[in-house]
């Protein structure tokens, strides 16, 4: 599993780890989850990669709380090509 914290640098780990699934936070700065979610897809439109999209927007706490802005979860083969 790798971490990032914007969505710049979640578009840069996407083609370096080849994950199964995106965990992407709607409200990430640089580029939002929609922003990254739509960048993966015009890459790879092919790709087996699965996006799920979450927010906090809607809980005061969790708004306010410092957590990672995506998860990119890698349990493929490393050797697969996206796309």
């Amino acid at each position: 599993m790798v971490v990032v914290h914007d969505g710049r640098e979640a578009l840069a780990a996407v083609p370096r780890f080849n994950p199964e699934f995106v965990l992407l936070d709607i409200g990430m700065p640089g580029l939002n989850g929609y922003e990254v979610a739509q960048k993966i897809r015009e890459a790879a439109p092919a790709s087996p990669i699965k996006l799920i999209a979450v927010t906090g927007w809607g809980h005061t706490a969790t708004r306010l709380a410092p957590v990672p802005q995506a998860l990119i979860i890698t349990s493929r083969s490393r050797s697969s090509p996206i796309g």
